[in-house]
């Protein structure tokens, strides 16, 4: 095993560990691992951020933040969920 192997599967199980523990958000653990991999030389520094321009990473960005706004907003995701929106008492199958 490559001195570079070893490095990225440090990276990688340190990653897999955090996602697991939940303490930090998922977005923070993905951006500090792979800020360790530029810092150790694995990832090019100009090929870090290349691909948040991707569609696929800006529609899941917009995914969450409409989730995180109807969940804030109080929008019942499930058809037997019961909520009161807005105060007018909205319901579902009570």
């Amino acid at each position: 095993m490559s001195q570079d192997q070893l490095i990225i599967l440090i990276i990688l199980l340190a990653t897999a560990a955090m996602f697991m523990w939940g303490r930090w958000r998922h977005d923070v653990v993905a951006l500090a691992s792979l800020l360790a991999c530029v810092f150790t030389g694995l990832v090019p520094a100009d090929d870090a951020f290349s691909g948040f321009a991707h569609p696929a990473v800006i529609t899941v960005a917009c995914v969450q933040a409409y989730l995180s706004t109807a969940l804030w907003r109080g929008f019942p995701f499930s058809p037997l969920a019961s909520s009161d929106i807005a105060g007018r008492g909205f319901t579902f199958f009570s």
